[in-house]
């Protein structure tokens, strides 16, 4: 069994992905799914219901999901007709919530990882850290560039 094999055995699939242009400002919209179980989400549905629900249908897909980015008009108005005929839940922010809460059957707010420090706090502490290394470890390179070619001999 080779190394890339045995890396991935046991995950499940990598998700599909199938980008449709939507209405008339030509927004893309995502269909995202799962090529074992065929559960998939839909991602900013903005116009062109029809034309999602058809191309869901074609690929024998079940909606389960709607995935809010930001709820400006060109990413929300298909969601209460999507709602409608899916019952699909609504994965959204907190802060952004509120457009879209009547369509939602079931609406999934998504805080923004404030909360992630106190079950994973190596999330935040480690990408400080690799900073420091990384920044100090370009002070001393550049130190020790400076003084090795330095031609005059007068860095300090």
């Amino acid at each position: 069994m080779s190394a890339q094999r045995s890396d991935t055995a046991g995950l499940p699939p990598a998700p599909a992905v199938v980008q449709i242009e939507v209405g008339l400002l030509q927004n893309f919209c995502e269909i995202l799914y799962c090529p074992d179980t065929r559960e998939a989400a839909i991602v900013d549905p903005a116009w062109e219901v029809d034309r999602l629900l058809r191309e869901v249908e074609r690929l024998k897909l079940r909606v389960t999901t709607l995935l809010i980015t930001h709820t400006h008009n060109d990413h929300i108005e298909g969601v209460a007709e999507l709602v409608q005929k899916t019952g699909a839940a609504v994965v959204v922010h907190p802060r952004e919530a509120e457009r879209v809460r009547a369509a939602g059957r079931t609406l999934v707010e998504v805080a923004d990882g404030r909360d992630l420090i106190r079950v994973a706090p190596w999330v935040s502490v480690a990408p400080g850290i690799a900073l420091g290394i990384a920044v100090l470890g370009f002070n001393l390179l550049g130190d020790g560039l400076r003084q090795a070619l330095d031609a005059t001999g007068q860095s300090s």
